[in-house]
């Protein structure tokens, strides 16, 4: 391994050729990123929709059929960005 002034502590085979690399990874990873923030303010903001819907009529520690249904039914819709995020699957 040679490293340069900078200390970076790149190999003898990392010439010019990583840097395309790696610039096209660091972009594929910030736009995966963004495309999971996005879906994330989606399941966010229907859950809190949910939420507002159900909330004012219930009471505490009480929980409605048709709510519990809506929120399976929004887990469900989004489980692949759920379980990826939190590991709930």
């Amino acid at each position: 391994m040679v490293r340069d002034r900078l200390g970076s502590g790149l190999s003898a085979d990392d010439g010019p050729s990583h840097l395309p690399r790696r610039f096209r990874e660091r972009r594929q990873r910030a736009a995966q990123e963004a495309a999971d923030e996005r879906a994330y303010r989606e399941y966010k903001q229907e859950l809190d929709s949910i939420r507002a819907k159900y909330d004012a009529d219930r009471e505490p520690d009480a929980m409605s059929e048709a709510y519990e249904a809506e929120i399976a039914a929004l887990h469900d819709k989004y489980q692949d960005m759920l379980g990826e995020s939190f590991g709930l699957r």
